[in-house]
């Protein structure tokens, strides 16, 4: 440190002014200023380092102790004097708004829908689109501004909290485990249940290497002597706890996002089959479309914290009326339309494009599927040419971003996606003419 270092400066400072202090006579005084200034320093150094370490302890003391003031202060939950029991295990959501503490605006706003007994709808939208808030409304984790969130036809706020916590089973995005071995971490959603069916619920779970490196298998107790586990493998565990429970529902929160693909596409077999047995409703937070095709029957989407309702697979991945339906499809050519009489024009493309029939008038965008871009010969009906601006090797599909003749200088890049050899057919034109089937146009609100 400085002061260490001011120290060590001592000792050339002293053999410098030795010889004046020795031809002046007061060679005993300048060894005692050395030695008072030599100790000194020492000391000065002990204390400031004394200093700095209680300084730092304070503020982490402080950090700590208002977090804890934080959780002390927090409101309790309110517990209904008269509670109602749920006749079912649907979930609705009844014109629900809600706003978090200090923010602006709403992170719900009027949200509605319901998911039925034997259920599977999947809850998708962009990010910070309020997925994980409506989900976390359900078991009370926080309660609605407006509105109401019903489970079994009871609102929640009316129902005893240990009774909707039994009713409910949820794996969210990162999922945290007690500091208690994993058994008892399994065990906590059903105290009841015995080893062989801890045990069962882990395999299921994809968790037995997890219990192969324990020292003490699932009696290992974590976070402590060195044993912890990672976010995948924390996740794992969390979804044990809900295969080994009974829930009347089930929420999911990106239940794989800590998992690598191996494990997931495993994991995915495995909870898939024990899901379709299931009689409950089950609410499925993702962004992975294929994911949502392979688990779900019916999908919420959401923007801006409210629903544009319900809809099944082939709405979504076939007919999507909105933008933020035909985003979460896959579509990646998403441009504004003007609809004129059975066609529509791109201004940003300078294209006009003809379509199966009358164009509503409120159609506000179009969107084109990327493989649905189709190179063609010159002078085929309805073709246009682009200029050839980037391409990309993905793993099995090369992408081809195009620029239309005729669009202008900020607008998008139309992206055609096609197989590897097809393009090496193509022999790496600089421009191409290409079509789109009036069929192949997403006409959206």
């Amino acid at each position: 440190t400085f002061t260490e270092g001011a120290f060590v400066f001592l000792v050339p400072v002293a053999l410098f002014l030795a010889p004046s202090a020795l031809a002046g006579g007061d060679f005993a005084g300048f060894v005692t200023n050395f030695a008072f200034y030599a100790v000194f320093s020492a000391i000065l150094s002990t204390a400031l380092a004394r200093i700095m370490f209680a300084s730092a302890g304070m503020m982490l003391a402080s950090t700590a102790l208002g977090r804890i003031d934080q959780v002390m202060c927090a409101p309790e939950l309110k517990v209904p004097e008269q509670p109602k029991s749920p006749q079912s295990s649907r979930v609705e959501f009844e014109d629900v708004s809600f706003t978090y503490d200090g923010a602006a605006s709403p992170a719900l706003s009027h949200l509605s829908f319901t998911v039925e007994p034997g259920q599977t709808v999947a809850l998708v939208g962009p990010s910070g689109g309020g997925k994980t808030t409506a989900a976390s409304l359900i078991p009370r984790f926080w309660d609605a501004t407006s509105g109401v969130v019903k489970v079994g036809g009871v609102d929640v706020t009316q129902i005893d909290p240990h009774v909707l916590m039994d009713q409910i089973a949820f794996v969210f995005q990162h999922s945290r485990l007690f500091k208690a071995s994993i058994f008892e971490n399994v065990r906590a959603a059903r105290p009841d249940a015995t080893q062989e069916q801890v045990r069962a619920a882990l395999m299921a779970a994809q968790c037995g290497d997890i219990l192969e490196k324990l020292p003490q298998g699932m009696d290992t107790l974590i976070g402590s002597e060195g044993t912890y586990l990672s976010g995948g493998e924390q996740q794992r565990v969390a979804l044990a706890r809900i295969l080994c429970s009974q829930p009347e529902a089930i929420l999911l929160d990106e239940p794989f996002s800590a998992l690598d693909s191996f494990l997931k596409w495993n994991l995915e077999l495995e909870l898939s089959d024990l899901l379709a047995d299931f009689q409950g409703p089950i609410l499925w937070v993702s962004h992975d479309r294929g994911e949502v095709f392979r688990n779900c029957k019916k999908v919420c989407v959401m923007e801006q914290g409210t629903s544009q309702g319900i809809v099944t697979l082939r709405q979504l991945f076939h007919e999507p009326e909105t933008e933020a339906a035909a985003r979460l499809s896959g579509c990646k050519n998403i441009v504004e339309a003007l609809p004129e009489g059975s066609a529509v024009t791109l201004p940003q493309w300078g294209l006009t494009l003809d379509c199966t029939g009358p164009v509503p008038a409120n159609i506000r965008r179009v969107g084109i599927r990327a493989h649905h871009v189709a190179a063609v010969p010159e002078g085929t009906p309805g073709a246009f040419r682009c200029t050839v601006e980037r391409v990309i090797q993905d793993v099995f599909t090369t992408i081809v971003l195009l620029r239309p003749e005729q669009a202008a200088d900020d607008a998008p890049p139309l992206r055609m996606e096609l197989e590897r050899e097809a393009w090496q057919r193509l022999d790496r034109p600089e421009s191409l003419w290409v079509h789109v089937q009036p069929q192949d146009l997403l006409l959206l609100k």
